[in-house]
C-alpha cells in the first residue's frame, strides 16, 4: 500500500468476532471488474486467519449466492490483506463478507449512509449490514438465512479496480 493510501485509512477501529460471518452492502454504479479485496489489521490475532468473498444481492436486501470465496488470509501481523481475484460486478448491489476464526482489530469507516436504515430507534446506531453465527470454514455457496440485522457490522471491506466495463 502506498504511503498516501495509507493516510487516508480510516481512524475508527472495531474488533471482529471470532466464528461471526458479517457482510457489507456494496452497491456498484456502474459495470467493473475487480482486481483485489482487502482489509485493514490494525491489531494482529497470533495464530489466526480471516476470509473474505463477494456475495451477489439475493432477495429483500439480504445477501445470496456467492459470486467470489476471494480467499484466506493471516490475522497474524498488522497492515493491509488482501487477496488477487479477477471479478466483473455489473451495476447493483453485492455484499463484501468477512469471517475469522480469531478476534483482530480492523480499521473501519462508520462514516456512511446504509441502506438499511436504523437498527433501532432513529438517533441510534445505523443497521450497517448481517451478521450471523459461522463456524470458520470455506465461505458457504450461500449466505445462511438467519436474518439477523448487525449494528456491529461495518464498512471494512475495499477492492481495487481492475477496469471500468
Amino acid at each position: 500500500m502506498s504511503p498516501l493510501m495509507a493516510d487516508r485509512l480510516p481512524t475508527t477501529t472495531r474488533t471482529l468476532v471470532a466464528d461471526k460471518l458479517y457482510a457489507m452492502p456494496f452497491p456498484i454504479p456502474r459495470d467493473i471488474t475487480i482486481d483485489r479485496i482487502a482489509f485493514w489489521v490494525s491489531t494482529a490475532a497470533a495464530d489466526k486467519s480471516a476470509r473474505i468473498g463477494i456475495y451477489s444481492n439475493g432477495t429483500n436486501c439480504y445477501p445470496g449466492a456467492r459470486l467470489n470465496a476471494g480467499g484466506e488470509v493471516s490475522v497474524a501481523t498488522t497492515g493491509q490483506k488482501e487477496v488477487v481475484v479477477s471479478q466483473s460486478l455489473s451495476k447493483g448491489l453485492y455484499w463484501f463478507v468477512l469471517v475469522s476464526n480469531g478476534a483482530p482489530t480492523i480499521k473501519a469507516s462508520t462514516g456512511f449512509l446504509s441502506i438499511l436504515g436504523h437498527a433501532s430507534e432513529i438517533d441510534g446506531a445505523f443497521a450497517a449490514g448481517w451478521r450471523t453465527d459461522f463456524t470458520y470454514a470455506t465461505l458457504p455457496a450461500n449466505f445462511p438465512d438467519t436474518n439477523t440485522i448487525s449494528e456491529e457490522t461495518f464498512h471494512c471491506i475495499g477492492f481495487r479496480l481492475a477496469s471500468l466495463d
